[in-house]
């Protein structure tokens, strides 16, 4: 498949390049019509994961609308990239990031949207981010080399009480859009089931960044947490092994 099947199913398109990751690019495209959204993923499994999970969510939850997904050949927009990919349309939120957001009311709307939803009950097909399964995880590190015994028994000696909540996985001011008084929530590929102190940490460090600290504890009542630094700690340390990088939470 080339870029000719996506003009057959959208119409002629322009698109512009507005963003990547390492396992994805992200274009905004437009017909004369309708606006849109591209992504291009050259990790086939994670593109169909987050298309399933935006399927799952999309009746339950403010997020993009699947319209279209193929596997490519090469890259339908980049066609000089010789790589194959799997690739999705949805539907384009003309929103605000959320990191623009100015007012205490504003914030007030997404952290009541954030809050219903890690209410949702909805269960993916990636395995529940459970505090035992990141002992599990933690252990087969360690028989593989990866850590040492002292880090093992940390996560061991230092496991924390389970708090169940539905994750976004990447919970980040940049991936929450915010328009009429709502929100949406875009980049679920790692959307689960787990514990609720995974989002909040990633949120802490996105507060941070984006100098809005005087936030959070507006965000942890509306989550109904009182925090933990011991567990916040704790699954800072599982993020820095999986993601090869520190966590900046201290506040």
């Amino acid at each position: 498949m080339q870029n000719k099947h996506l003009n057959f199913y959208l119409g002629e398109i322009t698109y512009d390049d507005i963003g990547q990751s390492t396992s994805s690019k992200v274009y905004f495209s437009k017909t004369k019509d309708n606006k849109y959204v591209i992504k291009v993923f050259y990790n086939f499994d994670q593109g169909k994961q987050e298309v399933e999970i935006l399927k799952q969510l999309e009746s339950v939850a403010k997020v993009p609308k699947i319209l279209f997904f193929s596997a490519f050949d090469n890259n339908p927009i980049q066609t000089r990239i010789k790589k194959k990919c799997f690739v999705y349309v949805s539907s384009f939120v003309d929103g605000v990031n959320a990191f623009d957001l100015s007012t205490k009311n504003e914030f007030e709307i997404m952290f009541e949207s954030l809050k219903k939803f890690h209410d949702l009950s909805i269960q993916t097909t990636l395995p529940e981010l459970s505090v035992d399964f990141i002992v599990q995880d933690i252990t087969a590190m360690h028989k593989n080399g990866e850590i040492s015994q002292e880090q093992l028994c940390y996560f061991i000696n230092n496991k924390p009480n389970y708090q169940k909540a539905f994750l976004h996985g990447d919970c980040t001011l940049a991936n929450i859009l915010y328009k009429n008084q709502d929100c949406f929530f875009i980049d679920l590929s790692n959307a689960r089931q787990g514990d609720i102190y995974y989002d909040i940490l990633l949120m802490i460090e996105s507060l941070k960044y984006n100098e809005q600290v005087e936030y959070l504890q507006m965000f942890l009542n509306a989550e109904n947490v009182i925090l933990d630094t011991k567990k916040l700690t704790w699954f800072a340390e599982y993020y820095s092994l999986k993601e090869q990088r520190k966590v900046d939470f201290c506040v």
